[in-house]
C-alpha cells in the first residue's frame, strides 16, 4: 500500500500519525511489536496533515540510540515477562481471571472510554509503559479493544463487569 493511501485511511489500531520523533513514536513501535504489529507516519500530524520532520545524515543513528536509551531504561525499570498472544475471545465468553492492574486499568477505561495512556498512568500512580503494556495484555484477552486513532479514538468495552472478576 502507498504512503498516500495510508495517511488517507486515517489513524488506526495499527497505523500512528506521529510530527516529530520522541518517546511517544518509541512506546507505540514497543506496543505494535507485542501486538499484531503496525506501521508509524512520522511528520504527519493527527488529522493527516503534513509536519515534515528534518532528518540529516546522523538522524538514523540518533533515532536508534533513543529507542535503545528509552528501552533499556524501560526493561530496567518494569521487568516484564514477554506476553503470550491467545486468540481474541468473543464477547459473550468469560476471560479468565484478570490480574489486580489489569482490573484496575479496565474500571480506568469503563469509567471513561476515551481516556488515555497518561491519565490511565497518573491515576492508578504507575508508569505509562506499564499502562501500554497491560492495555496490550487486556487487548489480546479479548477483554478492549481501540476503535480510532489515538487521539479521535475510543475504547470498546467487549465483556460485561462482572466477567472482569
Amino acid at each position: 500500500m502507498d504512503i498516500l493511501k495510508l495517511i488517507q485511511s486515517g489513524e488506526s489500531e495499527t497505523l500512528e500519525f506521529k510530527s516529530a520523533f520522541g518517546k511517544e513514536v518509541i512506546i507505540t513501535l514497543a506496543a505494535f511489536a507485542n501486538t499484531k504489529g503496525g506501521k508509524v507516519i512520522m511528520g504527519i500530524d493527527d488529522a493527516g496533515r503534513p509536519t515534515g520532520i528534518d532528518i540529516g545524515p546522523e538522524t538514523e543513528q540518533r533515532y536508534l540510540n533513543e529507542m535503545g536509551d528509552f528501552l533499556m531504561v524501560g526493561v530496567s525499570t518494569t521487568p516484564t515477562k514477554t506476553p503470550t498472544k491467545t486468540p481474541i475471545k468473543t464477547p459473550t465468553k468469560k476471560v479468565a481471571g484478570l490480574t489486580s492492574l489489569e482490573r484496575k486499568i479496565f474500571h480506568e477505561i469503563k469509567k471513561d472510554n476515551a481516556i488515555t495512556f497518561n491519565r490511565i498512568a497518573t491515576a492508578l500512580s504507575i508508569s505509562r509503559y506499564t499502562v501500554v503494556e497491560y492495555v496490550n495484555k487486556l487487548k489480546i484477552k479479548g477483554v478492549i479493544k481501540r476503535q480510532g486513532g489515538s487521539r479521535a479514538g475510543y475504547w470498546e468495552i467487549l465483556i460485561s463487569d462482572d466477567e472482569s472478576e
